[in-house]
C-alpha cells in the first residue's frame, strides 16, 4: 500500500486496520483448504510490526506531514502492541532539496565512490532532485535513473572505462557483451548499496557532517520508494490549477505530465498509475473535472488504455464543508490495471451518482442506501452500471455514466451542431475599461445600429457598435447592454494585439444564436439579432438563416440542457461542449413558430428594461409580467415535446431527463 501524498496518513490508518484483519484471518485459517499452511506471522502480537515493515508506504512533499504520518502509524501500532518494533523506513519526504538544504551534490562528492560511474550518475540525479521542492512524488526518479544507466551503457560500448569492476563478475566475463549487460543490471542496486555504506561510515565517524548524512539518507529513501511498484496506490492529492502554480511548477508539469498539466491532482492520477504494479489497484479522491472537460481528453484516453474503472462515487459539490461547492466538485474511484484491451473495453463499472445531495451527511445516507440495494440485488436510482467502451459514443469520451442508451446513441446517429452551425469564439479586448461602454454612456446617436458587415461598419464612420458580451443566463432574447469601440474596423483594438485577441472577425454583425460561457444557473441560448460583435464570453453559432429558429429551440430544450450538463457538468459552456451536441435531421415548422413567439415575448422584457437600448417604457404591472412568464413557460413546454419527438425519445428517456434536471435545480420531479 502506497499513499504518494500521504498528509497525516488518514488513508494509511484505514489500510492498517484492514491489514490487521487480514493477518488475523490468515492466522485463524492457516492450514485450511485455500489458505497457507504457515501464516505470515504466527503470533498476533507480531501483526503491527509486520504491517509497518511490509505493507504501508508513504510519501509527501511536506517533511512535517511525513513526521506526523510516522507518529500516526506509531500510535496505531503501539495501540495493538505497546512493545512492537517500529521503524519509519517506509516513509519519505519527497522534497529532498529541502531536507538536504541543497547540499546533496556536496554529499555525493565526499562519498569518494570506488568507481566514477557512481558519482556521475548520482550527481546527475542530485541535479534532477533540485525540482523535488516543486514536484515531490511526481518526480520520476526511477525513470531518470534508468535513463542515466542506459546512457552509461552506451558510453561503455565505445570507451574502455571499466577499470574497477564488481567482484560478482569475473574479469573474463566482464569483457563480453553478456558481462557488460550483467554489470549494468547490477548497477542500480549497487548505487543504493554504496550510498548506504557512505551514510553508515559518516555516521560512525562522529564528524560534523554526520547529521547531514542522516538527513540525506532520509531524503534518499524517496529514491528507493520510487523504485518499487505497489499492489495498491491510493491518495487524496493536492488540488492546484495551473493558474495558481508558480512558473517553475507549471513548466515542469507541462513537460512531464502534458495530459495532466491543468491541475496538480490530474498529474497525480498519472503518477499513481505508474507507481502501481501490472495488476494493481488505484484508489483516489479528486476533483471530477477530469471526467468531462476537453483539456483532459488525452488523460481519459490514457487511463482507459491502462486500467478499467471498477467503481466510482460521484459526489459533485458539497462533500467538504470548505471552499465553494460550485467549484470544489469531487469524485472517489477505484481503477484496476488491466493489460487486456478486450477486458478493459468490456468491463462494467459501478457508479454512484451523489451529485445532487446537499452535503456530506446527505451523500453518506444515500450512498449507504444505494450500497444496500446493490448488495441485495435491487435497483436504485443512484446506482448505474456502465460498460467502459460505451464512453466512446460521445466525442471526447467523457465519463457520462448516467446517460441512457437512447440518448447516447444520438451521438452515433445524428450530425453534430458544428456541422450545421459551427460555434465561434468571439473577441477578447483584454481591457474592457478601455474598449467597452454601457450604451447609455455613449448615447444612441453615436452607436452604429443595424450594421450587416464590417464594410458597412467602417463606412458608417461610427465609433461604437453593439456588443454581445455574455451576461446572465437569459433565454430567447436579451443582454443588449454594451457597445464596443470598433472605429475604423477595430483599428485601436488591432494595435493592442497580442494583448487583445480578435477571433473570427468575418462573423461580426451576422445573425446567429448566442449564449454565455459562464452561468451558475444553467445553459440558456438567445437570438443574436444581427448588428452585433460577439465577445469571448458571449459565444455564438451561425446557422443558415432558415435554421436559426430551430437551432435556438433545440438549444433551449430540456433535452439539450440535459445533454450539455452531462458533457460538462460545470458552470462553463465552451465552444467544444456546444459543438458536440447532436442535432435532429428533420425540421419542424411548429418549433419555428413557437420559438418566434418566445423571442417576441422576451423582446417585450427588453423593451421594459431601462438598461437596454430597446427600452420604450417601464413595466405596466406585475400581473402583466407574470402572465408573460407563464406564457413563455407554456410555449417552452410545447417546444420540449416537439424537440423530443425529433430526437425520437421514449417516455422513460424523458423521465430520466426530467428527474436529473429537476434534481439539479432543487425542484421536485
Amino acid at each position: 500500500f502506497l499513499d504518494p501524498a500521504c498528509g497525516s496518513m488518514h488513508f494509511g490508518l484505514v489500510a492498517f486496520n484492514l491489514f490487521a484483519d487480514m493477518y488475523q484471518e490468515e492466522i485463524d485459517n492457516a492450514g485450511k483448504p485455500g489458505w497457507p499452511g504457515v501464516p505470515s506471522v504466527s503470533d498476533p502480537a507480531e501483526i503491527p510490526s509486520a504491517i509497518i515493515k511490509n505493507n504501508i508506504y508513504g510519501l509527501d512533499i511536506d517533511l512535517r506531514a511525513v513526521q506526523i504520518s510516522a507518529l500516526t502509524l506509531y500510535l496505531r501500532a503501539r495501540t495493538m502492541n505497546p512493545k512492537c518494533a517500529f521503524s519509519d523506513d517506509n516513509l519519505a519526504c519527497a522534497n529532498v532539496e529541502h531536507i538536504t538544504a541543497g547540499r546533496l551534490q556536496e554529499f555525493i562528492r565526499k562519498a569518494k565512490f570506488e568507481h566514477p560511474i557512481f558519482e556521475r550518475i548520482l550527481l546527475a540525479m542530485a541535479d534532477r532532485l533540485k525540482d523535488s521542492n516543486n514536484l515531490g512524488s511526481l518526480l520520476r526518479l526511477e525513470e531518470d535513473l534508468q535513463a542515466l544507466i542506459i546512457e552509461e551503457r552506451k558510453k561503455a560500448r565505445v570507451e574502455p572505462q571499466m577499470a574497477l569492476r564488481f567482484p560478482e563478475i569475473s574479469q573474463e566475463k566482464f569483457q563480453t557483451q553478456e558481462g557488460m549487460e550483467e554489470f549494468f543490471g547490477l548497477l542500480e542496486e549497487k548505487i543504493f548499496d554504496r550510498l548506504d555504506e557512505f551514510v553508515k561510515r559518516t555516521r560512525e565517524s562522529g564528524l560534523d557532517s554526520a547529521y547531514f548524512a542522516a538527513e540525506a539518507a532520509k531524503g534518499l529513501r524517496f529514491l528507493r520508494l520510487a523504485q518499487h511498484r505497489y499492489d495498491i496506490v491510493t491518495t487524496n492529492p493536492p488540488y492546484l490549477s495551473n493558474r495558481k502554480m508558480n512558473k517553475r511548477l507549471a513548466d515542469l508539469l507541462s513537460r512531464e505530465y502534458p495530459d495532466g498539466k491543468s491541475d496538480l491532482y490530474a498529474a497525480f492520477i498519472r503518477r499513481c498509475l505508474e507507481l502501481s504494479n501490472a495488476d494493481g489497484l488505484i484508489g483516489m479522491l479528486t476533483m471530477h473535472s477530469f471526467m468531462f472537460i476537453s483539456s483532459y481528453e488525452e488523460l481519459r484516453k490514457r487511463l482507459r488504455s491502462e486500467a478499467k474503472i471498477d467503481t466510482l462515487a460521484h459526489f459533485g459539490g458539497g462533500l467538504f464543508a470548505v471552499g465553494n461547492p460550485g467549484t470544489l466538485q469531487t469524485a472517489a474511484y477505484i481503477l484496476s490495471r488491466e493489460e487486456s484491451e478486450e477486458k478493459r473495453q468490456n468491463s462494467i463499472g459501478t457508479y454512484f451518482r451523489l451529485v445532487h445531495e446537499r452535503d456530506a451527511e446527505a451523500k453518506r445516507e444515500v450512498f449507504e442506501s444505494a450500497l444496500k440495494a446493490l448488495r441485495e440485488g435491487r435497483p436504485h436510482p443512484k446506482v448505474f452500471r456502465y460498460k467502459q467502451k460505451d464512453f466512446d459514443a460521445i466525442p471526447g469520451q467523457p465519463w457520462v455514466y448516467w446517460m441512457p442508451e437512447n440518448l447516447r446513441k444520438l451521438f452515433i446517429k445524428l450530425a453534430r451542431i458544428r456541422e450545421v452551425a459551427e460555434p465561434k469564439q468571439g473577441l477578447a479586448t483584454a481591457d474592457n475599461n478601455r474598449f467597452l461602454r454601457a450604451w447609455w454612456e455613449v448615447g444612441c446617436s453615436r452607436i452604429g445600429f443595424d450594421i450587416n458587415n464590417r464594410e458597412e461598419a467602417k463606412n458608417s464612420g461610427k465609433k461604437w457598435f453593439p456588443y454581445m458580451k455574455g451576461g446572465a443566463a437569459v433565454a430567447w432574447y436579451g443582454n443588449k447592454e454594451y457597445v464596443l469601440n470598433w472605429h475604423e474596423d477595430g483599428r485601436e483594438l488591432y494595435t493592442f494585439r497580442p494583448t487583445s485577441v480578435i477571433r473570427n472577425p468575418d462573423y461580426y454583425f451576422r445573425r446567429g444564436v448566442t449564449w454565455s460561457d459562464i452561468s451558475s444557473k444553467g445553459f440558456a441560448a438567445r437570438l443574436s439579432p444581427g448588428g452585433f460583435i460577439h465577445d469571448v464570453s458571449g459565444m455564438t453559432c451561425f446557422p443558415k438563416e432558415e435554421d436559426i429558429a430551430i437551432i435556438l429551440g433545440v438549444l433551449n430544450s430540456r433535452v439539450a440542457k440535459y445533454i450539455l450538463s452531462a458533457l460538462n457538468p460545470t458552470i462553463h459552456f465552451q465552444v467544444g461542449d456546444i459543438e458536440r451536441l447532436p442535432i435532429p435531421e428533420e425540421r419542424n415548422e411548429q418549433i419555428v413558430e413557437l420559438v418566434n413567439k418566445c423571442i417576441e415575448l422576451a423582446k417585450q422584457d427588453s423593451r421594459e428594461s431601462e438598461i437596454t437600448y430597446d427600452f420604450i417604457r417601464p413595466l405596466s404591472s406585475i400581473e402583466e409580467y407574470k402572465a408573460r412568464k407563464a406564457e413563455v413557460a407554456r410555449l417552452e413546454a410545447e417546444i420540449d415535446r416537439e424537440v423530443s419527438k425529433l430526437y425520437g425519445l421514449s417516455e422513460s428517456d424523458l423521465e430520466v431527463i426530467e428527474r436529473e434536471l429537476s434534481a439539479a435545480s432543487g425542484e421536485v420531479a
